[in-house]
């Protein structure tokens, strides 16, 4: 039997899928236009945001396979501390952060984070139960009553 020849469009897509820089070019080129649409539209919002919100909607309807970005996303997240390496060069760079300006600072990120954490909170179980009574009322409303 005489193999068929391999087409050259799908001999891209077996070197994208086996290639993690690809993949993590077509991440940045995905942020790249959201950035421009930010940029023309003028939205309130980061383009790393609405290309999070693109990329959920594409592979909730599955325009987008996951299998697409596999490979880049598991390098970037195998390389995720060089992106603190900055951040601890300028610590090493500030010696008093380490005695108890540091520790006022480390106090008032943690106050910070459980206040803003517990609100969130907060509002959501308000909300809920709020549209969970105007359901209820809702449906009592539409239910036929039982002297009729």
């Amino acid at each position: 039997m005489k193999k068929r020849p391999v087409s050259p469009l799908r001999k891209l897509g077996l070197v994208y899928r086996k290639s993690a820089l690809l993949q993590v070019a077509l991440l940045i080129a995905l942020w790249g236009g959201c950035q421009a649409a930010v940029t023309a539209t003028r939205l309130p919002l980061p383009a790393g945001v609405l290309g999070f919100f693109v990329l959920v909607l594409g592979l909730q309807r599955r325009w987008i396979a996951p299998a697409l970005f596999h490979r880049g996303a598991a390098g970037l997240l195998d390389h995720l501390s060089l992106f603190f390496v900055p951040a601890m060069v300028a610590l090493i760079g500030k010696p008093e952060l380490f005695g108890t300006l540091g520790l006022k600072l480390l106090l008032a990120v943690v106050v910070g984070t459980l206040l803003v954490m517990g609100s969130t909170v907060l509002v959501i179980d308000l909300w809920l139960r709020a549209s969970l009574r105007a359901e209820a009322k809702s449906l009592a409303s539409a239910a036929p009553s039982a002297s009729s």
